[in-house]
């Protein structure tokens, strides 16, 4: 399907956001969906950067733990975290049900908290 430029909704066209993905602020289009298109580029960017800071993160503090040593980020500074490696977006059922049981319990609790104070 061709869409000319007569065709194309003036609303897609109203917000358009430029910038480097690691000064974009994802409020906006977070707000009101329909009036912002964002890459799922920028969202698999996040998700591998925020998957490499929680795998430092635990390497740190297990070092911190051998030696004897305390950090302000065994205190709670960090929130829990769980690695899943998934090829297909299938296999997560079936993960969630067997092997991650406890983040799925865990999650099913957060959807009973209000917003303001989930995990």
């Amino acid at each position: 399907m061709v869409l000319y430029p007569s065709e194309i909704s003036l609303n897609l066209l109203i917000h358009p956001l430029r910038a480097d993905y690691d000064i974009l602020s994802f409020t906006p289009p977070h707000s009101d969906p329909t009036q912002y298109q964002t890459s799922s580029y920028i969202y698999r960017k996040a998700l591998i950067r925020k998957h490499q800071l929680h795998l430092t993160i635990s390497e740190y503090l297990a070092k911190v733990r051998h030696r004897g040593s305390s950090s302000v980020l065994e205190d709670g500074g960090v929130p829990k975290g769980w690695v899943v490696e998934l090829q297909f977006a299938d296999e997560l059922e079936e993960l969630m049900r067997d092997e991650l049981w406890e983040l799925g319990e865990e999650l099913k609790g957060n959807e009973l908290v209000p917003t303001e104070g989930r995990k």
